[in-house]
């Protein structure tokens, strides 16, 4: 919730060409909702396990994984990002990690990083929790990292990108407005799933559904 008493919801939408990262948001306690606004970036690539905080000054920050740069079969780079925005119309984002291969993940059923992240707010920083995998090192595939991240800074970052419509992220998207309680969202574990079920089409030499 903001300091104006508005209520936000970070999740992963599903429909479309791919997953996307939206956010919505309520004035009037939960019980009517914004349209999801699209916050990943890269409308062309998926995007899974969002995590959402905001500052005291207002400054949304939404921290979320995507697959923006290029794979083979044997190597699926994946990126972490936090996106950060003043009003919920201009966006601007900056790396936590990157180009990590999910590959190395371990196989619990699927390859699964876990859901050890978090982010918070502190003054004007925001304070990330995320894991990820260590690419190569199979004896230790994944660990837990924390970075302190200054928000004002990245919201004075030269490179935004303006807001979204769910009609950005695909076909067959649900744009209805719900009554009490969060936007539909989905548990960050089959999140995963989803994500891993892209990499393993990807491996066989696939196209997503």
């Amino acid at each position: 919730m903001t300091a104006r008493c508005t209520r936000l919801a970070g999740f992963t939408l599903h429909g479309g060409t791919h997953d996307a990262i939206v956010l919505a948001r309520s004035t009037d306690g939960g019980n009517t909702w914004s349209a999801p606004v699209r916050v990943s970036a890269d409308a062309a690539v998926p995007a899974f396990t969002p995590t959402l905080a905001v500052l005291p000054s207002g400054l949304v920050g939404v921290m979320y994984y995507d697959f923006r740069q290029a794979g083979t079969p044997s190597y699926r780079p994946t990126d972490l990002w936090l996106a950060v925005s003043r009003d919920g119309a201009a966006w601007r984002e900056t790396k936590l990690a990157g180009n990590f291969d999910l590959l190395d993940a371990p196989n619990a059923n699927g390859l699964f990083v876990g859901d050890y992240q978090g982010l918070s707010g502190d003054g004007s920083t925001f304070v990330a929790l995320y894991a990820r995998t260590n690419s190569g090192d199979t004896s230790n595939r994944t660990d837990v990292f924390a970075d302190r991240v200054n928000g004002d800074s990245i919201a004075a970052s030269a490179a935004s990108f303006e807001r979204r419509s769910a009609e950005d992220c695909g076909a067959g998207v649900d744009q209805r407005r719900r009554g009490p309680g969060l936007p539909a969202s989905v548990p960050s574990s089959r999140n995963a799933q989803r994500a891993v079920a892209h990499v393993a089409r990807a491996r066989a030499g696939q196209p997503d559904p």
